[in-house]
């Protein structure tokens, strides 16, 4: 009977013992849960939100808000250089121009970009290889205003001819010079506020190549220069891409112009006789230069 008795005891003791052993493991691993939740909480409350582009950023871009994001980031990594959520408003970007090629995800540094009227801003804007020119217009000639940096234009040279025997014979003749040229500014505006117009503007600033300046510096002393407005699709079905898509179409390059009109092709009047006034003149086409020549 005491066997017994002693012999429950035990049982009694190691059950208790058992269960003391699995409340004490019990109780560390919550412990141990809580504290690795609160460092994890800790870890993301130390987390800050940079500034990335969204996507690739080539140089010389007039950037938005689109092509940029909030980006977690641990906050030890972070610097004074970085943009954070807390401390920057990515809309102050907006009309700005990249200085370099920038990554799909790299973090945005202000070094990296130049702001209109700030020295640079126009040497940035320019592809590489390529040059800025000037030229005088008018509210006829420049389209009434309607023209904006970054849209594109075709040059449309406008000249008198003279007869080589009679200077009181002459023709008028206009020729595209230049197709799709970028504009990059309109008088000292590099860009424009949505709702304004540069109906004002005197002179417009273009982007070509050097061979191309050359045309168009030759071409001002020829005559009057205009501006033709290009859209932004070649032909209907790549408007029709970018009215499904909402993306532009890749621009084609700067190119020499191929046509020219006379007088007598506008005019119902003139192109009665075809020929100056006076009557044997001769009209020589070589290429896109034409003389008049003979006539009475």
């Amino acid at each position: 009977m005491m066997a017994r008795r002693i012999l429950l005891i035990l049982i009694a003791l190691l059950l208790s013992a058992g269960t003391a052993f699995i409340a004490n493991n019990w109780l560390k691993a919550n412990r141990m849960s809580a504290q690795t939740a609160q460092i994890t909480a800790e870890t993301v409350q130390a987390d800050v939100h940079i500034l990335v582009a969204q996507s690739s950023i080539p140089l010389g871009k007039f950037v938005n808000e689109s092509d940029f994001s909030w980006q977690p980031w641990p906050g030890k990594f972070a610097t004074d250089q970085h943009l954070t959520k807390e401390d920057f408003k990515m809309e102050s970007l907006n009309g700005r121009v990249s200085r370099s090629n920038i990554d799909a995800g790299e973090p945005i540094l202000l070094s990296k970009f130049v702001s209109p009227g700030e020295r640079g801003f126009l040497a940035a804007v320019l592809k590489p290889g390529q040059r800025a020119v000037s030229i005088g217009i008018s509210s006829d000639t420049g389209v009434s205003g309607l023209v904006f940096p970054g849209d594109r234009v075709d040059l449309i040279l406008t000249q008198n001819l003279q007869n080589s025997e009679d200077a009181t014979d002459q023709r008028k003749v206009s020729e595209t010079i230049l197709t799709n040229v970028r504009v990059l500014a309109l008088g000292t505006d590099l860009q424009t506020e949505e709702g304004q117009t540069n109906a004002n503007a005197k002179t417009v600033t273009l982007e070509m190549n050097p061979a191309q300046v050359e045309i168009v510096a030759v071409s001002t002393n020829l005559g009057r220069i205009s501006l033709s407005l290009r859209p932004l699709a070649k032909n209907e079905e790549e408007m029709q891409i970018i009215i499904e898509t909402g993306s532009a179409v890749i621009e084609e390059e700067t190119v020499k112009g191929d046509s020219y009109t006379w007088d007598y092709e506008a005019s119902k009047v003139l192109s009665k006789g075809k020929t100056p006034a006076g009557g044997g003149g001769l009209v020589v086409s070589r290429g896109n230069s034409s003389v008049i020549v003979g006539g009475q």
